[in-house]
C-alpha cells in the first residue's frame, strides 16, 4: 500500500518541514507514506487561470491511473477526525493500493483535475496556506492511524 501527499508547490518553511517529517516518522511503514511536490516553472507569476491549468497539469502528470485521488478543495466534503479515520480505513479495507491526496496552488484546481479526482475533501471553511494545509493533512493521517490502532493520541 502507498499513501502519498502531492502539493503543487514546494514546502519552503524549515519549521513546517520538520513538523511534517516528525509526523511522517510516526506513520506505519506499510503505508509507504511520502510527501512530494510537482513544481515546475514559477506559476505564481502567471494569471489565475494559467496558474490553475499549469499547476493542475503538473500535478496530474505525477498521479498514476490506479491511484485513488483525493483533492483538497473548499467545496469538498468536511469530516471530523473520527470520520476521516473511518473513511481511510474503508479505503484500505476496499484494497486501494495507492491513495494520493492533493493540495493545489493558490488558484485552485482546473476542471480536468477536479474531474480526475475520486473525491474532494475540505479542511473546513477556512482558507489555509498550502504549507499549513500540508502539515494539517499529515497530522490528520497520523491521527487517523492512532484512532485505527488504538494509540492514545486522539482525544
Amino acid at each position: 500500500m502507498k499513501i502519498q501527499l502531492l502539493t503543487v508547490q514546494k514546502i519552503k518553511d524549515e519549521g513546517i518541514k520538520a513538523l511534517i517529517q516528525e509526523y511522517q516518522k510516526r506513520l506505519p511503514r506499510q503505508w509507504g507514506f511520502e510527501v512530494a511536490d510537482c513544481r515546475g516553472e514559477k506559476i505564481q507569476t502567471k494569471g489565475e487561470d494559467e496558474q490553475k491549468q499549469e499547476g493542475s497539469k503538473l500535478f496530474i502528470a505525477k498521479v498514476q491511473t490506479a491511484d485513488h485521488l483525493v483533492l483538497l478543495e473548499e467545496s469538498g466534503k468536511e469530516r471530523t477526525s473520527t470520520e476521516f479515520a473511518s473513511h481511510l480505513q474503508s479505503l484500505i479495507d476496499q484494497g486501494k493500493r495507492s491513495i494520493t491526496f492533493g493540495i493545489g496552488g493558490p488558484a485552485g484546481w482546473s476542471k480536468e483535475a477536479l474531474d480526475r479526482a475520486d473525491e474532494l475533501i475540505s479542511l473546513g471553511r477556512l482558507t489555509f496556506p498550502y504549507q499549513f494545509a500540508t502539515l494539517l493533512v499529515v497530522e490528520q493521517l497520523y491521527r487517523s492511524y492512532s484512532i485505527m490502532s488504538g494509540i492514545p493520541y486522539h482525544k
